[in-house]
């Protein structure tokens, strides 16, 4: 099996606010993002939110906020990295843009300065590997070796103490729509810090619900 005779859309190729939305979309794929012990079971949510409008007006934006209804004094900011993993037959590409990586534990240092509730660097791992299945009924995704390399680039160095970090493995195993069929794997790799969220802050906060 090539790419040429593949029918559906790669998960790899999905960028990562389209596949945030995918995710948000699903009963079960919400659960893995709110199923943090802390995080809101049923939270609002809002998605790519400039910080702009903040006091001091920060550079930046929050990716995907979600706070409960009754508490947005409690607040959840992640910031969102996506890395790719594609094959072509029996040759395994890298992981794309693991460099990238240090801009995401800057951009959740900046949310975890200006006070959210808690704030998590949330890392996926996409992952093609129709084509060295070849069409055989299959969930295989990453070797172990590939799983090594992400592991040793994408760790709590540089985050600071209250900054939670995950990682969520995403695969497309056979030629079927992305999120259909597949497996998925959460590594909680450390839970956030609860924090004292600033008054201003809890205000913007509610400010983003219904927002644009």
């Amino acid at each position: 099996m090539n790419a040429n005779s593949l029918v559906h859309r790669s998960i790899a190729s999905i960028p990562e606010a389209e596949l945030l939305e995918m995710l948000l979309s699903s009963r079960l794929d919400r659960s893995d993002l709110f199923g943090i012990r802390g995080i809101p079971d049923a939270p609002v949510t809002a998605t790519s939110r400039s910080l702009k409008t903040l006091s001091g007006s920060p550079k930046g934006d929050v990716d995907l906020l979600a706070w409960s209804s009754t508490s947005p004094h409690e607040a959840v900011a992640y910031q969102m990295k996506r890395f790719k993993v594609t094959v072509q037959a029996d040759l395994w590409g890298q992981p794309n843009k693991l460099q990238e990586f240090e801009e995401g534990v800057r951009q959740a240092n900046l949310l975890e300065a200006l006070g959210f509730h808690q704030v998590y660097l949330w890392v996926f791992v996409v992952v093609d590997s129709r084509p060295r299945n070849r069409g055989r009924i299959s969930y295989d995704g990453l070797t172990s070796e590939l799983r090594a390399t992400i592991d040793a680039a994408v760790s709590t160095r540089g985050l600071n103490q209250r900054v939670g970090l995950v990682t969520q493995e995403l695969v497309q195993p056979m030629d079927n729509p992305p999120l259909r069929v597949g497996t998925g794997h959460l590594h909680l790799v450390r839970a956030a810090g609860l924090g004292v969220q600033p008054r201003q802050v809890t205000a913007w906060v509610g400010a983003q619900h219904g927002a644009g």
